[in-house]
């Protein structure tokens, strides 16, 4: 049996899929357009995403889905000792492209072949880095993470003629990547939160999609309420907007974002708005640890 995992399991089934997303892009969301060097800084920490040789970081909501993907099945293959980690633990097979995105039921208008292959090289060639500064009346401290999300080997093989299908015979090989050590340790010591697959490839836009991990997030361990500030959110998801009729718009949009979330995906999730933002109450966690759904995506290659 190989070490390397794939993609998609064609065994497992259930009606509704456990996946995972890690953490870092949920407190420090990617952008939405092109950037090719891109920093958000949230609560004094400082997170910069840069692209190999000046390429673009994910910014698509293709993008954040091949993330979700390849984060499930990393989960998945979390070995038991991670002071002795096999270097086939960390490849993860592909399949057939075309395959991937019907099975990941992403492979309607808009998400064709060489789009999933630039998101997929976004992914692998991403290079992320955390710091802050900490202090108290002896010492001030640097602490930071630092890690690119691929790295070594990685093969990807689609048709030449014109057309979204890459499932002819003569194609030669499998598609593969492998992770870093790096971004495999970063999720596999709790950097990672558990989503519903089929709520994220469904939701409308990447704003949507990073309020709803956002979301889902705050509430897996909310143990007392908590009031969170309009300036701290339109920061988060928006960077510093100065014009006010700008900020306006986009509190607006947010707040439609987190009650969609909520009346369609989420309605246990408890959230009252106040006159500074919004409060939090301690809700359901939206997948329960043990929950019967903990399955993974099917693909057939």
């Amino acid at each position: 049996m190989s070490n390397s995992l794939s993609l998609f399991d064609p065994a497992e089934q259930p009606e509704t899929h456990r996946a995972f997303v890690p953490r870092f892009p949920i407190f420090y969301p990617f952008p939405t357009v092109k950037a090719s060097l891109f920093r958000r800084t949230i609560n004094g920490i400082t997170c910069t995403y840069s692209g190999a040789d000046g390429e673009n970081v994910p910014y698509t909501q293709t993008d954040r889905i091949w993330l979700e993907a390849i984060t499930t099945q990393a989960v998945k293959q979390k070995p038991h000792d991670l002071e002795h980690i096999n270097s086939n633990d960390t490849v993860i097979e592909l399949g057939r492209v075309s395959a991937a995105l019907r099975q990941a039921g992403i492979s309607r208008e808009g998400k064709r072949i060489e789009a999933a292959r630039y998101s997929i090289l976004r992914i692998h060639r991403l290079n992320v880095d955390i710091k802050g500064t900490s202090h108290n009346n002896v010492y001030r401290r640097l602490l930071g993470d630092s890690f690119r999300i691929g790295e070594g080997k990685f093969v990807l093989t689609w048709a030449s003629r014109a057309a979204d299908d890459d499932a002819q015979p003569e194609l030669p090989g499998m598609n593969c990547i492998r992770l870093s050590k790096g971004f495999c340790l970063s999720i596999w010591k709790g950097g990672a939160i558990p989503v519903v697959h089929e709520h994220y490839i469904s939701l409308h836009g990447p704003r949507q999609q990073d309020v709803y991990l956002w979301l889902s997030l705050r509430l897996f361990n909310l143990q007392e309420p908590a009031d969170i500030e309009r300036d701290s959110l339109l920061e988060q998801f928006h960077g510093h907007v100065v014009n006010p009729a700008r900020r306006r718009i986009l509190w607006s949009e947010f707040k439609h974002d987190l009650y969609y979330i909520k009346s369609t995906y989420y309605n246990q999730a408890d959230i009252k708005l106040t006159d500074t933002g919004i409060r939090l109450l301690p809700s359901p966690p939206l997948i329960e640890p043990n929950d019967r759904r903990a399955g993974h995506i099917p693909f057939i290659r």
